[in-house]
């Protein structure tokens, strides 16, 4: 019977969430007052829906014009091509036009640990295991804990970013395929921004 009982449990939460998503996910557009532009910067390509695909949905909800800046080809395995090509389709699917995306290969880039003047940088946030991988139930954890700006996607913007990453077919791996449907990534970016630590130390 317990086991029965915690099915049911998780169930009900699971439904809860979902709905509390789909209530809250369309206010989250009219964040980031003032910011006209948006740069994404990630690492690889895949990153932009693997991690960050509620913050963009969320800015191209909000008619922001987001560009993205992909600091590597992924050409590990000699796939460079491919995937320079999986991600401006991706990023398409997301809503991106492929004049907004940018592909370097720069291995040697590195930062002096100073924000450059007027500049406000938001990171992601990293969260335990645990949380990663409960998908949409993570939700009233991220709700409640501090954070500077919250993306939350809806069900409809969830199969748009299951569409991007399915773009991105040299890296479906079996273990991909669980974590589109378990990573909390997939749903909600909670972002804090990044302090200039000697300026802070200096006001």
């Amino acid at each position: 019977m317990l086991p029965v009982a915690l099915v049911a449990v998780v169930a009900v939460l699971w439904w809860l969430c979902s709905s509390w998503r789909e209530a809250v996910s369309g206010r989250i557009a009219a964040v980031l007052p003032g910011v006209r532009a948006p740069l994404l910067l990630i690492a690889h390509p895949d990153d932009e829906c693997m991690f960050f695909a509620p913050t963009i949905l969320g800015l191209v909800q909000g008619q922001r014009p987001l560009s993205v800046l992909c600091c590597c080809t992924g050409n590990y395995y000699n796939q460079g091509e491919t995937r320079k090509k999986e991600l401006f389709r991706s990023c398409a699917a997301l809503g991106i036009a492929p004049s907004n995306v940018t592909l370097i290969d720069h291995r040697s880039l590195h930062s002096s640990g100073k924000l450059p003047e007027g500049c406000a940088v938001l990171v992601l946030e990293s969260v335990s295991i645990f949380r990663k991988y409960i998908s949409v139930l993570d939700l009233p954890l991220s709700w409640l804990c501090g954070q500077d700006v919250l993306f939350i996607s809806s069900g409809r913007q969830y199969r748009q970013a299951k569409e991007a990453m399915l773009h991105h077919q040299s890296q479906l791996l079996w273990f991909r395929h669980i974590y589109l449907f378990f990573s909390r990534y997939m749903i909600i970016n909670s972002l804090h921004f990044l302090q200039d630590k000697k300026a802070e130390k200096n006001s």
